[in-house]
């Protein structure tokens, strides 16, 4: 049995003695090739991502060296684990071959038996490849936390359900003890206190919690912590409730308001449907208000007054998430409400306010970043050469956006603000649309000179998939050593209080049940949550006067009845070549296997468009698709963004079945 560790630790072990492969880049290729099994990587590739400041020929002569090393310590009948050729390198999971990261990422059913999910937490020792600085791992090392926070609290859950106490005190400090104050896990050790008896204990679990959360951000429990708290003070009876054969969730808490309390009635739709929130909706956008607090306070912005020496580190967020992740609305309704006493739009800016803000300017990129820049700080100005002129120095001197900022807070003599809050959404804009290499250079280095100062704060706003684009930047891929914050999935507690919430407010009721199977509809893809407002706008439309209700949902088709809606639109939407090609690449991103049917699979870009005489065609109906959120594109690798498209498209559907009855 061959058992390799990179979570914690990296260490080799083979029939329970341990193997030595001491080179570091050889490490690095095997945590690799480990975390996209099955995946043929070419060796070009390989060399330029582990050695990236040396010559090519000298890279793929260490790639050699350090496959050498790796295979030198495999027995004979584990050879087989690597595939190589002269062009790709390969690792082919085997039954005698355990690897950490491969449990920790399997997907657990929903009847998944605690103790088989408990095995899966237990492989998380601690984060991926500790010591190690790669880009790469940098990136993965946060992935993997992300998948390690889902897990345990899936694995409280489970506990709590069967309350078993003992279990979730043991696997609650675990957690805590990993040092990121996770509240959920607070939470479940309230309960558990409570459900055991120990009423007092509950109540200094809550205290801890406070502690930690004021020691290491600065914050306040959630409104949902404090509400546990002060339930089990005023002694509710979490035990009777249990007896009675329901059991509170974890992360809920044992009494969650009732959904008929609230009676002020308002026929504004409770959600924005196919739309990102503007921050007219933070109203209606629930479910990440925590992280968009701890940011807001990691830039200093509500923090008047303040004499700390700041600089790039500080100053600038380079926010990642997955397409359809809810990048923008997390902007526009979270991070700018949560700093709106301290962050204004410019034209909002009122002389004679009771205390100084910061002006916000919150744009898209286009192809063309300095163009949107200069118009957009230039907006109040009255004539266009004020933008013309910015232009020009945007583009001759890096130094010109921080002078420019420094004039204008200057000029603004009454109430002058404190600084300039800069939040560029689409950044990847910069790397796929801008196609002048000079340009693209100006204002990366005039956005990282500016926010080394101290009266301006930058957040950019891109797609995960384009961070390998941003780390042949050199300057850039500094930065994001010590600016880059992934977005992570929303929990299925934070996506319940997002779906309630505006729903109870509104003073509408939710058909008992409905919510529970919009959530297991929805799941964990992030790319869902889009689909899941059209499903809730289209099922609030169909509402039984004050309640949502189970047919309505059903009559909209669902959280994938509308991804198929969309799926067919973008489709007919395409020229007739445009939807030969589109039909192809679905379809190169799908396999058939005996005994499962047609499922997922990865595809290179290169793959896509081979045998095509367009490849530029391919790309931009690629692009279609992405947009769409119908593929995404992860480490390099295309798939599709949800499995569901092959279940619930019918025109997809069509083709698997054609392209199966060819085979057949």
């Amino acid at each position: 049995m061959l058992e390799i560790r990179f979570l914690g630790q990296f260490s080799v072990h083979l029939d329970s003695q341990p193997v030595t492969i001491a080179s570091r880049p050889a490490q690095s290729l095997l945590a690799y090739l480990a975390i996209h099994p099955e995946k043929d990587h070419r060796r070009e590739k390989l060399a330029g991502m582990l050695w990236p400041d040396i010559a090519e020929r000298d890279a793929r002569r260490n790639l050699r060296q350090a496959l050498w090393q790796i295979r030198k310590v495999l027995p004979g009948h584990l050879g087989d684990i690597l595939r190589t050729n002269d062009l790709t390198i390969a690792l082919v999971p085997r039954q005698d071959v355990w690897i950490d990261i491969s449990l920790l990422e399997q997907k657990p059913e929903p009847d998944c038996p605690v103790d088989q999910l408990a095995m899966v937490v237990a492989a998380y020792e601690g984060e991926f490849l500790p010591g190690f600085y790669d880009d790469w791992i940098l990136i993965q090392r946060e992935r993997f936390q992300v998948v390690y926070e889902h897990k345990i609290k899936l694995l409280l859950d489970h506990l709590l359900q069967l309350q078993k106490w003992d279990e979730i005190l043991k696997w609650a400090e675990h957690w805590i003890s990993q040092g990121q104050a996770p509240e959920p896990a607070y939470q479940a050790l309230m309960l558990a206190y409570q459900g055991l008896g120990d009423s007092a204990s509950a109540r200094n679990v809550y205290r801890r919690c406070v502690e930690d959360l004021r020691r290491r951000f600065d914050l306040a429990p959630a409104e949902q912590t404090q509400h546990l708290y002060h339930t089990l003070s005023q002694e509710v009876a979490v035990l009777s409730t249990l007896e009675a054969g329901v059991p509170p969730s974890p992360i809920q808490g044992p009494a969650s308001p009732p959904r008929l309390a609230q009676t002020a009635h308002s026929e504004k739709p409770p959600y924005v449907g196919g739309r990102a929130f503007t921050e007219q909706d933070a109203n209606l956008f629930f479910g990440r208000e925590t992280l968009a607090a701890r940011l807001v306070q990691q830039l200093g912005i509500n923090r008047p007054g303040s004499q700390e020496k700041r600089g790039l580190g500080d100053n600038l967020l380079i926010l990642a998430g997955q397409s359809g992740c809810g990048k923008t609305s997390f902007i526009n309704a979270g991070i700018l409400p949560a700093a709106r006493h301290r962050a204004q739009p410019a034209q909002e800016i009122k002389a004679g306010a009771d205390q100084p803000s910061w002006l916000s300017f919150v744009f898209p990129l286009t192809a063309h970043p300095l163009k949107e820049l200069a118009i957009h700080l230039t907006r109040e100005a009255a004539s266009v050469a004020a933008t013309a002129t910015l232009l020009d120095d945007l583009a001759g001197d890096w130094r010109s956006l921080d002078l420019f900022i420094n004039k204008m807070l200057r000029g603004k003599k009454e109430n002058a603000p404190t600084g300039i809050l800069l939040i560029i959404d689409q950044f990847e804009q910069v790397f796929h649309a801008c196609e002048d290499e000079a340009e693209r250079r100006a204002f990366i280095e005039n956005l990282l000179y500016a926010a080394a100062g101290e009266q301006v704060r930058i957040i950019l706003v891109m797609r995960d998939e384009y961070l390998p684009h941003a780390m042949h930047q050199d300057n850039l891929r500094q930065a994001m050593e010590s600016c880059l914050v992934h977005i992570p999935p929303i929990s299925s507690e934070d996506l319940g209080r997002a779906i309630e919430t505006p729903v109870i407010h509104g003073g509408w009721v939710f058909q008992p049940g409905l919510v529970d199977l919009i959530l297991r509809d929805a799941g964990n893809e992030p790319g869902a949550l889009p689909f899941l407002q059209m499903a809730l706008l289209e099922t609030w439309n169909r509402r039984q006067d004050r309640g949502l209700t189970l047919s309505g949902y059903i009559q909209s088709g669902g959280v994938w009845g509308m991804l198929a809606e969309t799926a067919s639109a973008v489709y007919q939407q395409l020229s007739a070549e445009q939807q030969r090609i589109a039909r192809s690449i679905l379809l190169q991103l799908t396999e058939y296997r005996e005994g499962e049917g047609s499922i997922c699979r990865c595809a290179d870009p290169e793959e896509l468009a081979a045998g095509e005489a367009d490849a530029q065609a391919v790309q931009q109906v690629r692009q279609t698709l992405t947009d769409a959120r119908l593929i995404v594109t992860h480490q390099g690798s295309v798939e599709l963004a949800h499995e569901a498209l092959t279940r619930e498209w019918h025109e997809f559907r069509q083709w698997l079945f054609e392209e199966l009855t060819i085979k057949l």
